[in-house]
């Protein structure tokens, strides 16, 4: 069974589970009033899995991600310049201010980053391989985040707010491997194996 950073998040703080945003409309669905309480948490760990998924593309990110410790201002991190907007939208969506919403970012990402560091042992080859395990995250997260958030316009990605990648079943599964596929970058150990077979 493949490792799910959401899951494993929610387990780590008893939280309970949460709504899949309905793809068609990027709401929860309409029986589903979540309290504002639940709405901030599920825009908060959203917000965090995505912004580390989205720090684990880069060398930078990745290094911040493996050795920053953990009790650091992740929002700041994670968004830089960008922080003011996430957590007025997670604000506007949970009806919590942003103060309250920026503590609750910084502890779930904390929380997020020491169950990645647990997960890939210490090496010589554990940043590449804590991006390799990022590049599977995606499809785990996106059908949880709320479309209100606009992330993918916030971080200059679009498929993060698209329908497709907050859909699930069989056709929607195979378009998002093959997205992650063509996104994920080649690792080292890749390129190695890739050299040794073309000679």
């Amino acid at each position: 069974m493949s490792f799910n950073l959401l899951t494993a998040v929610q387990q780590k703080l008893h939280l309970q589970p949460f709504s899949k945003v309905n793809p068609n409309t990027q709401e929860l669905p309409d029986k589903k009033q979540d309290s504002p309480q639940q709405k901030l948490i599920q825009a908060v760990t959203t917000a965090a899995l995505v912004a580390i998924y989205e720090a684990s593309k880069s060398e930078e990110g990745i290094d911040m991600i493996a050795n920053q410790p953990l009790h650091t201002e992740w929002a700041s991190e994670l968004f830089g310049e960008n922080k003011t907007q996430v957590l007025e939208n997670i604000s506007q969506y949970s009806g919590f201010d942003s103060i309250h919403a920026e503590s609750k970012l910084n502890e779930i990402a904390g929380v997020s980053i020491g169950i990645l560091r647990d997960h890939v042992p210490v090496s010589n080859q554990r940043e590449g391989q804590m991006k390799s395990l990022m590049s599977t995250q995606r499809d785990f997260i996106l059908p949880y985040m709320p479309a209100a958030l606009q992330l993918g316009t916030i971080l200059h990605d679009n498929t993060i707010d698209d329908r497709t990648n907050k859909m699930s079943g069989p056709i929607s599964s195979l378009v998002n491997k093959l997205q992650t596929s063509f996104d994920s970058p080649e690792t080292k150990e890749e390129a190695v194996f890739k050299q040794n077979i073309h000679k």
